[in-house]
């Protein structure tokens, strides 16, 4: 009988032991999920708030530079208007294309490429009001007063139509909850 009780006393301690192991292994796999979790949530909530703010520097970037081409295509019709330096223009086109970059670390494919759209047709207006860009070449001047008597009549339409358009693929990738992928 010693025998048997010796026998159940080693089963008991193996089974014992192995208990103890899967219940360590299963609270070590639940802190681990939980841990995963609070990263993704916290990751999430980080690239929010950065996307968020680029947004914004986005949207008062292109609005700054558009609002130089307005002044630009008025000075056209309105001599007295005070004029604005090549200076102010490369500011405001240096200052959208480091927010391109910051897009293109940051943001998904449509919101990019609409970022890549708006500063190329503000590159556009800006040479085709008679001013040269780091990429192109001033147009001539009677096409620069044709181009300011149409921006004074339709306000770039298609600049604002593509505005439009990344507003609402910012608001969509802001309310896809998703953690992006690198």
């Amino acid at each position: 009988m010693a025998d048997g009780s010796a026998l159940f006393g080693v089963l008991g301690a193996a089974l014992g032991a192995s208990a103890s192991t899967v219940a360590a292994w299963l609270t070590l796999r639940g802190q681990l999920r939980r841990e995963v979790a609070q990263r993704e949530y916290t990751e999430l909530t980080r690239w929010t708030a950065d996307k968020r703010a680029l947004f914004r520097d986005i949207q008062v970037t292109a609005n700054d530079w558009a609002h130089l081409l307005r002044r630009v295509a008025r000075r056209h019709t309105e001599p007295g208007l005070a004029a604005v330096s090549d200076d102010e223009l490369r500011r405001a086109e240096r200052a959208f294309h480091a927010a391109l970059y910051e897009a293109a670390l940051l943001c998904g494919v449509e919101v990019c490429d609409l970022v890549d759209e708006t500063e190329d047709e503000l590159l556009r207006l800006t040479a085709a009001l008679g001013r040269s860009t780091d990429y192109l070449p001033a147009a001539p001047p009677e096409q620069a007063a044709q181009a300011a008597a149409a921006a004074l009549v339709d306000d770039f339409p298609t600049l604002r139509d593509i505005r439009v358009r990344l507003l609402s693929a910012m608001r969509s990738e802001l309310a896809d909850r998703s953690t992006p992928r690198p």
